[in-house]
């Protein structure tokens, strides 16, 4: 009909920076689902056990080096979360130097 249809501006793509994980991806929904979330739901029970009931697990038990290794995957979830990208109306954001901007932005 000789219309013209404007069409928002084209956007270059690039890919993601290195070691960028995607949020969609299955890694990242197997870490999520298959590891943290049973972890927190270990440690939403047993938590409050053990703050109100003043119950520690033994020093060097298997208790004990249940719960070192449940903190340091959550210390390793963290450094995940910081290299996962993020979407912006449907756009992939994140790479490198856009972890830096919302750092600076928060502070």
């Amino acid at each position: 009909d000789g219309k013209f249809v404007r069409r928002g501006p084209r956007v270059k793509r690039e890919e993601p920076g290195l070691g960028m994980i995607n949020p969609k991806s299955t890694f990242r929904i197997a870490w999520d689902l298959g590891l943290i979330m049973p972890f927190l739901v270990y440690l939403t029970v047993m938590m409050p056990f053990r703050l109100c009931l003043a119950n520690e697990a033994a020093q060097f038990s298997a208790v004990y080096w249940v719960e070192f290794f449940i903190d340091m995957v959550f210390i390793l979830d963290i450094l995940f979360n910081f290299r996962t990208g993020y979407f912006v109306e449907d756009t992939q954001e994140g790479g490198e130097e856009d972890d830096l901007v919302e750092y600076d932005a928060t502070r």
